[in-house]
């Protein structure tokens, strides 16, 4: 499913678990072979994307996208060091 708010459409991402080596975690690349198996993986299950998360259940990134999250008046990422 989709989703729309103030005439954005959203897309249904699907949770991959991340593998626990990332050798520059603070540089966002399509190019990991971890964010390509996960996009796949997505794809597999009906999902547009997905939302890589950690070992210890934190969000790090999209698989091929950025994440943000409006908290009140405040866009907040996960952190550079995740």
């Amino acid at each position: 499913p989709t989703l729309r708010h103030r005439g954005v459409q959203g897309i249904h991402a699907c949770r991959a678990q991340s593998d626990t080596y990332r050798p520059l975690p603070t540089v966002k690349s399509i190019g990991y072979l971890g964010s390509v198996l996960a996009r796949l993986a997505a794809r597999e299950k009906g999902c547009h994307g997905a939302i890589i998360v950690s070992p210890d259940e934190l969000v790090l990134e999209g698989a091929n996208s950025t994440i943000l999250a409006r908290l009140g008046n405040v866009l907040v990422t996960p952190p550079l060091d995740g």
